[in-house]
This record gives structure tokens, sequence and C-alpha cells, in this order.
């Protein structure tokens, strides 16, 4: 056998061992899926929200629903939408607080917004909060945190108001939003893949109108329509400006559209042949 063929059996095995690996793999998946099993936290993976893995796993999602659920009830969207990220996070051997995130960033975007969307949307984040408790809800907020002042900064705008909507179906208390308001770290899992000093002040500047309004509500005890000319003027009051978005931000932002696009693409050719 010559030294060129040497190399050729030995790249077939190679390439045998990788499909086989893949299999295997794939094999573990279903049944850790099947078995309900969760992903131990000493041996878990730990992974920056900007990681490639995550903004995959965002993408993921997104293609989900464009392509299968957008005319879906909410009960089958969510059952589908909470499948799809338990698969991602046990195969990338992530902890469960990254489906939060995974979640939020990868349903909701300038398009499919909060505002518009998170009454159908809402069941999957309280089917994670039923199974983890306070720091579930803790959870959810950090992932709002980071959303409006990492992900979409852009959208910041829009925060104020769907909080409102969480306030007013009482996903969030009104002394939640007070409490997190005026403490350090009141409403946060300083342990979960979200915790973020910086992003959590800025969100507190971002709602400072919400909850004054909030604060009068309590004050008052009984929870008035809320008035949005009133909000507007305070919004007008406190000036908030426009952050710039660093370059992280702008990077993630990117990738995960370059992700969504490549993706659509490559379903929009396999539909073709």
């Amino acid at each position: 056998m010559t030294a060129d063929e040497v190399k050729v059996e030995k790249k077939k095995k190679k390439k045998a061992e990788t499909k086989e690996e893949k299999e295997q793999h794939a094999a573990e998946l279903e049944k850790k899926l099947e078995e309900g099993v969760e992903v131990n936290e000493i041996d878990a993976e730990v992974l920056t929200l900007e990681s490639e893995e995550i903004i995959n796993a965002c993408a993921n999602i997104d293609t989900l629903i464009n392509e299968e659920l957008t005319d879906k009830d909410s009960k089958t969207a969510c059952e589908e939408v909470l499948k799809q990220v338990r698969r991602d996070q046990i195969s990338l051997n992530i902890t469960p607080d990254y489906k939060y995130f995974i979640l939020m960033a990868g349903i909701f975007n300038p398009k499919r917004t909060m505002v518009n969307h998170w009454e159908k949307f809402a069941p999957c984040f309280t089917n994670l909060v039923s199974a983890d408790g306070d720091d579930g809800l803790k959870r959810v907020f950090q992932a709002i945190i980071i959303f409006y002042t990492q992900t979409h900064t852009a959208m910041q705008k829009q925060a104020p108001t769907f909080c409102k909507t969480l306030y007013d179906s009482e996903f969030f208390s009104g002394d939640f939003f007070v409490n997190w308001h005026s403490s350090k770290n009141y409403g946060l899992d300083k342990h979960s893949c979200m915790f973020d000093r910086k992003a959590n002040k800025e969100m507190k500047t971002i709602l400072e109108p919400f909850v004054t309004y909030v604060q009068a509500q309590l004050d008052a005890g009984y929870g008035d329509e809320y008035d949005e000319e009133e909000e507007t003027k305070q919004e007008e009051a406190v000036v908030i400006e426009p952050k710039e978005e660093t370059e992280s931000q702008k990077a993630q932002r990117e990738a995960i559209a370059k992700m969504q696009a490549a993706k659509e693409e490559a379903l929009k050719k396999a539909r073709e042949t």
C-alpha cells in the first residue's frame, strides 16, 4: 500500500469514527431527554451569552417559530419551543438557567416583540418558573434585563410598556418591582449565567418612571387604570439618553442575524431541491 493510499484509509477511518461518535452522542441525548436527566452543575459547561453555541440555540428557537409555529395556538407552540430549548440545553451540557435567556432572545426580537407576543409565549416561562420557583421568577426578570440592555438595546423604549404588561397580568407583583428598584440585588439570582450588576443598574434607570407609577399605586392601595399620558410626562421628566451599542453587543446582534439568515437560506434551498 502506497503512502497516499494509507492517508486515504486513515481519512476514511477518521470519518467513520466521527460519524459513529455523532450517532452515539445523538443516542445518548435522546436517552437523557426521555429519562428527564438534568445537567450536573459540577460537570456543566460554562458558556458566555455571546458564545456561538448560545447564539445558535437562540437561532434554533427563532427558526422553529418562523418555519413551524407561526399559526399554531399558544399551547402547541410553547410545547414545541420548550422541547427545543430542553434539547439544546442537554446537548450543550449547560445548566437550566441558560434556558431563560435562550427563550427570551430566541422568541422575541424587533419583528416579534414582547409587547405584542408575550401572551402567546408566556406559558414557556411559567413552565420554567413552576419548576424553579422563586429562582425561576428571578431568572425571567434577569433575562428581560439582558434582553433590553445587551441583546436588543434599540428596543429599550418598549421595556416600561412590557413590564406594565407583566404587572397587570400579575406575573410580577408591584412589590417585586419596587423592592428590586430600591435594593442592590433583590430579585436576582447571583449564581445565574445572567447575573450582571452593570446591566441591572442600567435597567433601573430605564424603568424608573414605571416603578414610580407602581409605587404610587401601592401607596394608594388600589390598581387604577394605567395613565399612559402621565407615564409619558414622567418619562419626559427623566430623560434617558439612548446608549451607544458596544462592539460586543453589536457582534452578538449581527451574529444572531447572520445565523438566522443562513438557516433560512438553507431551508429555502432544501425546499427548492
